[in-house]
């Protein structure tokens, strides 16, 4: 079953992705065919008891930092949809 995994972590220009475990998590999870989107935790919203963020589809790739990651268009979304 393929899955839809939205990722909270830190700015993931900034990461080095040897030895980041989310990361690391993030490659094994798309490897096995999931569909991943990526925020952080200062986009993050309550309203009317929905969770919300500014998530982006991201594809992430085994290379050195600054060839990583690849994002997409940014917008709100439900993150129970995730």
């Amino acid at each position: 079953m393929k899955l839809r995994v939205a990722v909270q972590m830190d700015p993931i220009a900034s990461i080095n992705p040897i030895g980041d475990s989310t990361f690391a998590m993030m490659l094994e999870a798309q490897g096995r065919g999931h569909e991943l989107a990526y925020y952080t935790p200062n986009t993050l919203s309550l309203r009317d008891n929905r969770v919300s963020a500014f998530v982006a589809p991201v594809e992430v790739f085994d290379k050195p930092k600054g060839e990583h990651f690849s994002l997409g268009e940014f917008a709100r979304a439900d993150l129970s949809a995730f």
